[in-house]
């Protein structure tokens, strides 16, 4: 799978997260809250550190292609596919607000999509 299409895929990834709803960053898998996810997650080390290297890594991918490319198509792909991984990254803030480390790094991946798909 080529690049473009790998980043369209965790950008709408991260967009379709719900509040509650985990990213697993091994699988690329959204996981309900339950007792199997923290068990899962615990077993496999994945974590809201994970997470967010993998969101901040996806939007500087995203960030990346829109100032590369020249096929305007996909640049109006990624960026209303960060207008949806905005929602999805907030969904993140609202599932992981206990932790204001993570909030703010969440929050920090929201505020660089609103200066890069202007």
């Amino acid at each position: 799978m080529n690049q473009n299409r790998e980043t369209l895929i965790k950008l709408k990834l991260i967009g379709g997260l719900k509040i509650g709803e985990k990213l697993s960053t091994r699988y690329l898998q959204i996981q309900q809250d339950s007792i199997s996810t923290k068990l899962y997650r615990w077993m496999f080390n994945e974590n809201r550190s994970h997470t967010v290297i993998f969101c901040r890594n996806t939007i500087t991918q995203a960030q990346f292609l829109l100032t590369t490319s020249i096929d305007e198509k996909l640049k109006a792909e990624i960026k209303e596919d960060l207008a949806t991984a905005k929602q999805g990254l907030q969904n993140l803030q609202e599932t992981y607000g206990d932790c204001l480390r993570t909030y703010s790094e969440l929050l920090e991946i929201i505020q660089t999509i609103d200066r890069v798909a202007v």
